[in-house]
């Protein structure tokens, strides 16, 4: 039994384009949450209560949002800033081209 022959070129785009984004999209990430963690937890340390229950009700609603729907509400919110339409820019036939 032979493999088909889109697999090679496939498997090639995840591995050189898909894991690249992937690595820069989590280094993005950790950067991101770590200035904001720190941030927000010496904002903590202002007697400003305002400002305090401001930044807990930040926290306790992000803490409280299961991962999956925080997971859907960042999918949708970069759709929106980069193509405005999902998988606008994902076509595995020019990938495949572009690949082999």
């Amino acid at each position: 039994m032979s493999t088909p022959d889109w697999i090679g070129p496939v498997a090639r785009y995840v591995l050189e384009v898909g894991l690249r984004n992937t690595l820069k999209l989590s280094a993005i990430a950790l950067v991101g949450s770590t200035l904001i963690g720190v941030t927000l937890g010496t904002l903590l340390t202002i007697r400003f209560l305002p400002t305090r229950a401001l930044i807990r009700l930040y926290i306790e609603i992000w803490r409280g949002l299961p991962i999956l729907v925080t997971g859907l509400v960042g999918s949708l919110v970069g759709a929106a800033l980069t193509s405005g339409r999902p998988g606008d820019d994902v076509r595995l036939d020019d990938a495949a081209r572009e690949v082999a």
